[in-house]
């Protein structure tokens, strides 16, 4: 799996883009023919599709549910082992991390922190790592009824969102 996840780092940065075989081994650092074979099995998986070109296939995102699924579990992997998570579980014990629904976007991804402490931490790390922006939404837990009440947007986000820390309680939304 982690071969796999290599493989596909350079798809889930630019979902829209299509390369070929040795511009994703020369990305990854990866030996051509060991990625030769993981693209043609996620081609069969529908992960990825073969998009001709003049000399040779490009492959691209397939925008499948598999795509999506792994693309999920990989920003979640990434964010769970990063520093921004360390440092708000050092700081804030009690708050809760959110990935918010945007993270199929080629343009950014959401996270929301809901706080006991207010502070405020570096995505930095993560936006080096995915390259791309991290948006990032603070809301005191104390006032979080009165956000849900008088946005609807967030309430829709973090209700479509996945908690990657801490705990949202269905109180939370009455």
């Amino acid at each position: 799996m982690e071969a796999k996840l290599s493989i596909l780092q350079p798809f889930f940065k630019k979902s829209g883009e299509a390369f070929h075989i040795r511009e994703v081994a020369k990305l990854t650092g990866i030996n051509h023919t060991t990625v030769r074979k993981y693209l043609q099995e996620m081609v069969k998986e529908n992960i990825l599709a073969i998009k001709e070109d003049k000399l040779y296939d490009m492959y691209i995102a397939s925008h499948s549910l598999a795509f999506h699924n792994i693309q999920l579990y990989y920003i979640l992997e990434s964010v769970r082992k990063s520093k921004f998570l360390a440092d708000i579980e050092k700081n804030d014990k009690d708050a809760a991390v959110v990935l918010l629904n945007s993270f199929k976007s080629d343009d950014s991804i959401e996270l929301c922190v809901i706080y006991q402490k207010n502070n405020e931490y570096s995505v930095k790390e993560l936006e080096k790592y995915f390259g791309k922006k991290i948006v990032m939404h603070y809301h005191n837990a104390k006032k979080f009824h009165s956000y849900l009440k008088n946005d609807a947007l967030l309430f829709q986000h973090i209700l479509n969102g996945i908690v990657i820390k801490g705990k949202i309680t269905v109180a939370d939304f009455l």
